[in-house]
């Protein structure tokens, strides 16, 4: 009876320390870790944030009167704060379909936006989503800023002024 006791002990002891083990779901890093010994977890009290590195994006919240001339692969141009000089390639990936309201909602609704009826207003934001080139190389961190632009089928002609503003806009990221 003791041995058996001992070996459910050991079983149970197995499975705690099994439970202790915290494993990604991809590559990726932690961040805001908020352990101290003698603490537990639980259940939906977050311990640390975890920021996978595999699928990097940018996330540009567009006016929506431009939104009608912007395609899914259409060429992009990025000027990263955290890179001052370097202008950085990507691509759309996709294009929101509900106003980015900046404030979280529960999942599978749309935000309450109040729409203003004022002669003049503010046009609302969408967000883009844009794949980066090769972003390992580029020491991207969540929240970090940058500047966006995106080169469509029609405005060929801007092109060159579009270039010289992103350039422009690297330059101008080593004073401030």
């Amino acid at each position: 009876a003791q041995i058996q006791a001992a070996l459910s002990a050991l079983n149970q002891a197995k499975l705690q320390l099994e439970w202790t083990r915290v494993r990604a779901p991809a590559g990726g890093l932690v961040t805001d870790l908020q352990l101290e010994v003698g603490n537990l977890a639980q259940p939906g009290k977050p311990l640390m944030t975890f920021v996978g590195i595999n699928d990097v994006w940018i996330q540009a919240d567009m006016r929506e009167n431009n939104l009608g001339h912007i395609q899914a692969g259409d060429p992009v141009e990025i000027a990263l704060d955290v890179q001052p000089g370097r202008i950085v390639e990507g691509r759309v990936r996709s294009i929101g379909f509900g106003v980015d309201a900046g404030t979280s909602t529960a999942l599978g609704s749309l935000p309450q936006i109040s729409n203003d009826r004022n002669w003049l207003r503010d046009a609302q934001q969408f967000p883009v989503i844009i794949e980066l080139d090769n972003p390992a190389s580029l020491g991207l961190r969540v929240g970090a800023q940058a500047t966006v632009m995106v080169f469509t089928e029609n405005s060929f002609l801007l092109v060159p002024f579009g270039k010289l503003y992103m350039r422009l806009n690297a330059i101008f990221s080593y004073l401030y």
